[in-house]
């Protein structure tokens, strides 16, 4: 047998020994009651309720096992996918910390409140996390529905899904706090600190609009806690 041949023999062997491993990982871990329920109902559109439509390798705190995941940014849901290709969801209601392998991308279940103060939990990407403080990032995908032609002259508007700006937030003496993209309703968010958040972001020519700068004005407020 030639080098190139065995090479090729032992990469099938031991992918059919990974695929048997999380085959066995994933009944395993349905068993031990990991998965909360069935995943909410596929609605047909135009465009995509995921950030990234690709089941990609994660792991799941607590649990020694690897999965295959996706985040449904519209239904705000873990999509897990099992060894008979079945999909079921992580219940955003218990405590998760899941991590992308592949981009290294944590999310954690926190709780959130919306604009009309309803709180919510929901995952959020871990953008930085200290023993102090988090800075937290929701993602967003909003569902556009079908508009009716109303006449022969105008076409169907089919429905759609639209991916949304993100969402920033900070979590510091065990409250969640959201951090707004536009500069007055931020320093209006921390009156206390606004005179010298105000200078930081003047000197140091912030667009908040930007996530990397939105980060670093966020860690120079945690200094004035």
């Amino acid at each position: 047998m030639t080098y190139q041949k065995l090479k090729t023999t032992i990469s099938v062997i031991l992918l059919i020994l990974i695929q048997n491993i999380y085959s066995q990982n994933m009944d395993f871990a349905s068993e031990q009651g990991l998965i909360a329920r069935s995943r909410s109902r596929i609605v047909d559109a135009e465009g995509s309720p995921y950030v990234n439509d690709d089941f990609k390798m994660l792991k799941i705190d607590g649990f020694n096992v690897v999965f295959q995941g996706r985040y449904n940014a519209y239904y705000d849901e873990m999509e897990i996918k099992l060894s008979d290709d079945k999909i079921v969801s992580l219940g955003n209601n218990s405590e998760y910390v899941v991590t992308f392998s592949s981009d290294d991308k944590t999310y954690k279940t926190y709780n959130i409140s919306n604009d009309k103060d309803i709180s919510k939990r929901s995952f959020l990407v871990v953008l930085e996390e200290t023993e102090n403080y988090s800075i937290l990032k929701k993602e967003s995908v909003k569902f556009y529905s079908k508009i009716e032609s109303r006449s022969s002259y105008q076409s169907e508007i089919p429905a759609k899904f639209k991916r949304e700006d993100d969402q920033y937030f900070v979590k510091y003496d065990n409250k969640v706090v959201s951090l707004p993209q536009k500069k007055k309703d931020f320093l209006d968010t921390f009156p206390e600190h606004s005179s010298k958040l105000k200078s930081y972001i003047k000197d140091n020519k912030l667009k908040l609009k930007h996530e990397e700068d939105l980060v670093k004005l966020t860690q120079y407020l945690i200094t004035l806690k």
